[in-house]
């Protein structure tokens, strides 16, 4: 990678200060979207640090990497491949039509559609339905599917372009993407100008509080440019003349996500739940939040977890037992990276996605390999990498844990786990 395909951000993207505290910094980390072919050279290094503003509370990376470089063709995140995310697309479509009053024909746009998962279940409803999306593989799966997606990064110009094709939307959606933006105003504004005066733009992003509070740390990477707490977003959208109007929490979606439901201010339709934002602000104020000494610990925090992760796997090889990993997300590349775990400590990671089977890991040699070889070449223990669906994934290999193999779960604390949770 070249020097030019990053710059450092010493400004808060909302609130435009300077006031800020680097609260956890890794050094020299891989791109975790980097998967490579065996014998691929790997691309440079790059720092990764997160500072908190000080002034709003915004978490944010301390470079930037280029959107071109980190959601090229070769993205490696498919939505529908997780049944837990499908299922949440499912009650997302039908609380938003709920949200309408069952009402029929309803206009959405998905911005950073993936291969359409969300849409999927939009169309199911009703709904008439567009995506846009950068990614060329993606974009072709999702149009295979019937999906109407113009593949293009979220910008004013896409945002003319589905107006121009389809009129102005009832619903915006913006799941698992916002902390990917680093210019939010032009974001905000793209999104505005595509919603109809009665519109609603919907948000989901990890929450901030489960990274300090859950430990968290891996869902650090150069591709979640920042980490919101309710309280920054409040003073973004009033920034665009907007409002929030609702806020709820998903504990099973990305290690903790938070929907973000905002309005126009000249919104006529739409009730905004002022008590249900203001609780979530007064929260964050009473759980120290806003204080930068609760950011602090998190660091020491994740070099505890990287020693207590170490021991255990090599308390593993000193008993002449195998572990392999399972679920191979960008996640786990800092994970991986940040406990230098080597394909001598895992052999191999198991992932459910086709397009990542034959490569290996960012920054390592560690291969990435369908379930195929969890059945002909069975570990003793599985390090459950992609641990947000750790429910899911053992169920999954429950034959696994039948015959005798146990789980690893490191975040928050490294635990085994003997048996799968009926």
């Amino acid at each position: 990678m070249n020097a030019n395909m990053y710059w450092e951000r010493t400004s808060c993207r909302i609130c435009d200060s300077r006031n800020l505290l680097k609260y956890i910094d890794f050094g020299e980390m891989p791109v975790a979207t980097a998967f490579k072919k065996p014998g691929e050279e790997h691309d440079k290094k790059i720092p990764l640090s997160v500072n908190l503003c000080r002034d709003c509370g915004l978490s944010q990376l301390g470079v930037i990497v280029k959107p071109a470089y980190l959601f090229s063709s070769s993205y490696p995140y498919n939505s529908s491949v997780s049944k837990t995310f499908q299922e949440h697309c499912y009650r997302m479509a039908g609380s938003l039509k709920e949200l309408f009053g069952g009402q029929e024909g309803l206009k959405v746009l998905d911005i950073a559609s993936n291969d359409g998962c969300l849409l999927k279940e939009f169309r199911k409803q009703g709904y008439e339905c567009i995506g846009v999306d950068p990614a060329e593989k993606l974009v072709e799966k999702a149009r295979a599917e019937g999906i109407e997606t113009i593949c293009a990064f979220w910008d004013s110009q896409s945002a003319e372009e589905v107006v121009r094709r389809k009129g102005t939307m009832d619903v915006v959606t913006a799941t698992n993407v916002f902390a990917h933006i680093d210019g939010v105003h032009g974001f905000i504004e793209g999104a505005k100008k595509a919603m109809s005066d009665d519109g609603v733009f919907v948000m989901e992003a990890s929450y901030a509080k489960n990274l300090l509070q859950h430990k968290e740390f891996d869902t650090i990477l150069h591709e979640h440019h920042s980490y919101y707490l309710v309280s920054p977003l409040e003073r973004l959208f009033s920034m665009h003349d907007m409002n929030i109007s609702n806020v709820e929490e998903f504990a099973n979606i990305h290690g903790g996500s938070i929907r973000v439901t905002a309005v126009k201010s000249s919104n006529k339709r739409m009730p905004v739940q002022e008590d249900v934002v203001e609780g979530y602000l007064r929260q964050e104020r009473e759980n120290g939040l806003l204080n930068p000494e609760s950011y602090l610990q998190l660091e020491r925090n994740a070099a505890v977890i990287r020693k207590e992760t170490r021991e255990c796997i090599d308390r593993v090889h000193a008993r002449g037992e195998t572990i392999a990993g399972y679920g191979a997300p960008v996640k786990g590349n800092t994970f991986v990276n940040y406990c230098r775990l080597t394909e001598q400590d895992l052999p191999y990671i198991v992932d459910d996605t086709k397009d990542k089977h034959g490569l290996i890991y960012a920054g390592t040699n560690i291969p990435i390999v369908s379930s195929d070889r969890l059945a002909e070449e069975p570990p003793n223990y599985l390090l459950i990498l992609a641990w947000n669906f750790a429910d899911e994934i053992m169920r999954k290999t429950k034959h696994f844990s039948e015959a005798g193999g146990k789980y690893l779960i490191a975040i928050p604390k490294p635990r085994v786990i003997e048996r799968v949770p009926v």
